[in-house]
């Protein structure tokens, strides 16, 4: 079972792999607490039976380049307790997301029902989104940009 994101941090402080940052202490506690929504998510009780899942409030890690956001995300990404998870780069994953879109548009409903299941319309965006969903519950962006 792998560590908690809290624990696996811990561990490299012990080892002297890093140093003691406040800023990382701070967003250790955010992933911590959205680890926690994920192990409660997890798990299944009488009551989940009748009613909609729920999913977790995100989270959005922002500074100045080198203080550690990747290591964090990356010790969190390794602790997540969700079997479908995805780490990537943001650019990398809106190219993939654009192609999905691409081809809803250009495919004929043959193409559409292999590619996308038994989605209906002419909007791309359900289909593209339910085709994201269905390969990962957990996304983790790295170098997402924003600048307006």
């Amino acid at each position: 079972m792998p560590l908690s994101v809290r624990a696996a941090y811990r561990e490299r402080l012990s080892r002297g792999d890093i140093k003691p940052d406040a800023a990382q202490e701070q967003a250790l506690v955010a992933l911590s607490r959205l680890e926690g929504d994920l192990n409660a998510l997890s798990e299944p009780g009488f009551a989940s039976l009748f009613r909609k899942p729920r999913g977790a409030r995100g989270l959005y890690l922002w500074g100045p380049v080198g203080r550690g956001k990747s290591m964090l995300m990356d010790l969190f990404f390794e602790s997540a307790p969700v079997a479908k998870k995805r780490r990537t780069h943001f650019h990398v994953f809106m190219a993939e997301v654009h192609r999905d879109i691409d081809a809803w548009r250009k495919g004929d409903a043959a193409q559409r029902k292999a590619r996308f299941g038994q989605s209906r319309g002419d909007d791309p965006i359900l289909p593209t989104a339910e085709l994201i969903a269905e390969s990962a519950r957990l996304l983790c962006f790295d170098e997402l940009q924003v600048t307006d």
